[in-house]
């Protein structure tokens, strides 16, 4: 039974925490703080909001929600999604992919995983996002070329990521992600709240209860 109504909002507001912390550098500044460390003076962030571009790969209830959390920052939000297209009083901009990889600060990727979107972001999609940009990922990890992602990283096309899934989940021990200074991580929790896990606990029975008042077997089971 599958509940995705349970989690949209909780999702969207893990991958603002996931991009806030990465701007923010709250990760590190923690870090510090807990070995004694008070880096206050020189450390300049390399990152604002107000006036940037988030660029939002797929507009379903997840990337809608993160939408309309995002707009209170006073940034630009450019759209691409091949099922959506604005009227003219929406708030976004939808735009062609590689449009939106190149004039996007923040990209974050919020699309099913399917045929068509397996590796839908490899080499080439990154290679057109600006040197100092965020990719954020908490939609599957199969959506990105980790491999990619991982030289994109380490080369400089992109400057950081938030990460809370992987192609391979587990995250493998070896992987360079977990090494690297410029990428926050989390073990895919982007759903695991309270109310949204009872939520869908909830929806999952009513799944179960109208399929059983709607369905009849064709073959009874017979004793």
């Amino acid at each position: 039974a599958n509940t995705p109504g349970a989690v949209f909002d909780e999702v969207a507001d893990h991958t603002i925490g996931l991009l806030l912390s990465i701007i923010r550098q709250i990760v590190p500044h923690d870090k510090n703080l807990k070995d004694g460390k008070w880096l206050r003076k020189g450390e300049i962030h390399r990152w604002h909001l107000r006036g940037t571009v988030l660029g939002l790969i797929g507009f379903g209830r997840i990337a809608r929600s993160v939408a309309q959390k995002m707009s209170g920052f006073d940034i630009q939000i450019k759209v691409y999604d091949p099922y959506f297209k604005p009227d003219k009083t929406s708030e976004v901009e939808w735009v062609e992919l590689d449009a939106l990889l190149s004039l996007s600060d923040f990209v974050s990727i919020h699309c099913p995983l399917n045929k068509d979107t397996h590796h839908l972001l490899g080499e080439e999609q990154l290679k057109l996002m600006k040197p100092n940009s965020i990719f954020i990922n908490t939609c599957r990890g199969p959506v990105v070329d980790e491999k990619a992602l991982i030289k994109a990283l380490q080369e400089g096309w992109i400057s950081a990521a938030g990460l809370d899934v992987f192609e391979e989940e587990p995250l493998d021990s070896k992987s360079p992600l977990l090494k690297m200074e410029n990428v926050v991580l989390s073990p895919h929790v982007g759903t695991a709240t309270t109310e949204a896990r009872n939520d869908m606990g909830f929806r999952v029975i009513e799944n179960i209860e109208e399929f059983l008042r709607t369905v009849t077997p064709k073959d009874p089971v017979t004793s």
